[in-house]
This record gives C-alpha cells, structure tokens and sequence, in this order.
C-alpha cells in the first residue's frame, strides 16, 4: 500500500507501506518469492522513482493521486507512468486478501447479474479480456457511469483516464505471475478471481461510486463492507 508522509528530503513523500497481509498469506496461489519480487522490487522500484523526481518541482507539495492527475494534464509521461504504477501496484494488493469473501452480495451481485448474466460468466470475461492485453497492462472491472465494464490498459494506463472509476483489478505485466505460472496468465488470474479476490473491497468501492468523481478520490484502505 502508499501512504504521503512529511519528510526533510522532500516536502511530500511517498512511502511504500507494508502489505496488508504477510508475504507467504497468498500461497498456493501467489507465492511468497513472487510476492517479495514483485511488492519490494517492482513497486518500491515506482516509488523510489517517483520520489526523485518530484523533488523540487511543482509535484512536491501533492498526494499520489494529485500527481498522477496533473500529470496526466500536464502530458508528462514519465511522471505519469511511475505515479501512475506505484498508485496501480497499492490498488492491486488492495483487492487481495486470503481470507476475504469470494461472492458478491447485495446491490453489486445484482448488477452483475444485469450487466453479464452471472458471476461465471463475468469471471469468463474478465479472463478473457486480461488475457487479451497485449504484452504488459492491467484489467479492471470498472463503473463506467450506468454499468460495469472490464476494460483492459496498458502499461501504466488507468481506466479514471476516460472517466471509468475502478472497482477492482488484476496486475498482467509478468512480474505478477511468471516465477508462480510461467506463461499461464490465465490460470494465473483464475486463481486471483477464484481464490484471492476480497468482494468486501470491491462493494465498498462501488457503493461509493456516485460520490467519488475519480477511483483517485476513493481510499485505497478502505471501510470494509460485512
């Protein structure tokens, strides 16, 4: 997870926080070795970036989000895909958790039900869709206004760029998966949906999708639903 801290290399810092579950919490299915790689290497690698480059600039006094935000109206690529990938990685683990609930209940089932006729044939789509990313990117499960989508993106790329708020997501660069499945990505993200997928989080975020202008306005802990 992120957090913005004050500190005296830089007015505002972007700290990588511990997981919210152990490092071995998401074996079989994530392993320990992958988790490690992925949360101390990879991500740490977008927030040790991010923080040497907004030192000094205009970016410095901002949050994440902000930062991702303005540089996406600035046009400034490579502070984009180094905020934007740190923010990626914290949503990402944030959808995890090795005991959370594996259904959906309540409004959101419901609306699955309309907008892709049931729980399996969602988990279909979602494979599908991710699986179709070509080369490195994400998938989401998004709002997108008056129903749910799955939208793919690449790179650092996030759906809130055309207005979609994220409501869950799936991480398809091979960081994610290759030491655990090789080139199985889709087993890969069967297991994530079947067997590592919180519901609980993605409920919350999506009962607050009409007082959030952006998922950036959604707390990546949140107040988890029963």
């Amino acid at each position: 997870m992120l957090r913005v801290s004050h500190t005296k290399e830089f007015e505002v810092s972007i700290k990588l926080d511990e997981l919210p579950f152990k490092t071995g919490d998401l074996e079989p299915y994530i392993s320990t070795k992958t988790v490690e790689m992925h949360h101390g290497g990879h991500q740490k690698g977008y927030v040790d970036k991010i923080n040497k480059a907004i030192s000094g600039t205009d970016y410095d006094a901002m949050s994440l989000p902000q930062i991702v935000e303005a540089a996406v109206e600035k046009s400034d690529t490579k502070t984009f895909q180094n905020a934007a990938q740190a923010w990626n990685h914290a949503f990402y683990w944030s959808c995890m958790a090795p005991d959370g609930r594996r259904q959906p209940q309540g409004e959101l089932a419901a609306q699955i039900q309309t907008d892709f006729g049931s729980l399996q044939e969602f988990h279909d789509a979602f494979v599908q869709e991710a699986t179709g990313v070509f080369g490195s990117g994400w998938a989401w499960l998004v709002w997108a206004g008056d129903r749910l989508k799955i939208v793919g993106t690449s790179n650092a790329d996030l759906p809130m760029q055309k207005d979609e708020l994220a409501l869950y997501c799936c991480d398809v660069w091979e960081h994610a998966y290759y030491l655990d499945y090789q080139k199985d990505r889709a087993q890969y993200l069967k297991d994530c949906l079947y067997n590592l997928h919180d519901w609980r989080v993605t409920e919350t975020r999506f009962e607050l999708r009409h007082s959030a202008a952006s998922s950036l306005d959604i707390p990546l802990v949140v107040s988890l639903a029963a």
